[in-house]
């Protein structure tokens, strides 16, 4: 199956909610893998700067992932995270088009 669109949200959270973050999203990401159209989902955070982290996920189009954006869980745990982080930064590809949400 191919990957036809790609959405990172990057964060850098706050001192002490890192682990707060980490049980909180996996129990997300375990139900967005089930959503239709998700080919995957998973989070990492950087080598060098420990609290900076990057949730990913895989669709196989644009519309299954729009789909997800507008979802309530996924909102709320956008919220869940802002109100951990310094800040977030979100982004949308799609590799096979060329073009940039």
């Amino acid at each position: 199956m191919l990957i036809n669109a790609v959405s990172t949200l990057e964060t850098e959270i706050a001192e002490g909610n890192v682990s707060d973050l980490k049980c909180c999203v996996a129990n997300y990401i375990s139900r967005f893998e089930k959503m239709p159209g998700c080919l995957a989902y998973g989070l990492a955070h950087s080598a060098l700067y420990p609290n900076l982290w990057l949730l990913s996920g895989y669709w196989e189009n644009k519309e299954t992932m729009h789909a997800h954006f507008i979802a309530s869980e996924f909102n709320t745990l956008i919220w869940m995270i802002g109100q951990r982080s310094l800040g977030v930064r979100f982004a949308s590809y799609f590799p096979h088009t060329g073009g940039e949400a």
